[in-house]
């Protein structure tokens, strides 16, 4: 690793620590958003590692091409445009502080909220209207096991599969959401989703 990429890694790691999931706070509050750029891999998502970087104040960009060029991300940094298949890198960080990963359909991204146990995520998803005519876009919340495992949507049925051995937290959720509260309830004093001060109680001895 050359001193630039241990330096991007260090402001990446130090912004990372200290944001709060966007359910705790407004954007305006995020300690810091110097620093866009790309994961390559999971690894370099976990050691805070970009490519591509460049300086939020500079005219460096990320393009993540939606519609037609969808399966395409360009990365604009020191005046040069780099493409990538969006299914060839784990994901990006950009300027507003916000970690993402790309997964299966090239034109969802999904917010990496917490990483604390289990990997909660937000992803705006396509519903169909009331009239069936045309679409609507929710925001809809995600997990996944690990930070390179399979995203399902949060469910607590869903999450009793992906941790079918763990009884304890399978109790624990029930008694905690079984009446409808929210999944994606946040814990101030613990600093972290509830779900995951569950998960990680229930992991325990």
């Amino acid at each position: 690793m050359n001193l630039n990429s241990k330096i991007v890694s260090l402001v990446v790691g130090f912004c990372t620590l200290g944001a709060l999931p966007l359910s705790s706070q407004n954007a305006g509050m995020r300690v810091c958003s110097t620093i866009g750029g790309v994961y390559m891999t999971s690894g370099d998502y976990n050691k805070g590692t970009l490519s591509l970087s460049f300086d939020c104040k500079s005219s460096g960009k990320i393009k993540l091409h939606h519609f037609f060029a969808g399966r395409y991300v360009d990365i604009i940094a020191d005046g040069k445009k780099t493409k990538l298949n969006k299914d060839s890198i784990f994901g990006y960080h950009n300027c507003k502080n916000e970690d993402y990963r790309f997964y299966k359909t090239y034109d969802e991204e999904f917010l990496i909220r917490e990483n604390k146990g289990i990997v909660i995520y937000s992803s705006y998803v396509r519903v169909p209207s009331s009239n069936m005519k045309e679409n609507k876009v929710e925001m809809k919340y995600f997990f996944s096991k690990t930070i390179n495992s399979e995203i399902r949507p949060l469910t607590i049925l869903n999450l009793k599969r992906a941790f079918p051995d763990n009884s304890k937290f399978h109790d624990m959720l029930e008694m905690e959401f079984g009446g409808g509260e929210s999944l994606v309830a946040y814990s101030v004093t613990d600093k972290m989703y509830k779900i995951n001060v569950l998960f990680n109680q229930s992991n325990l001895n």
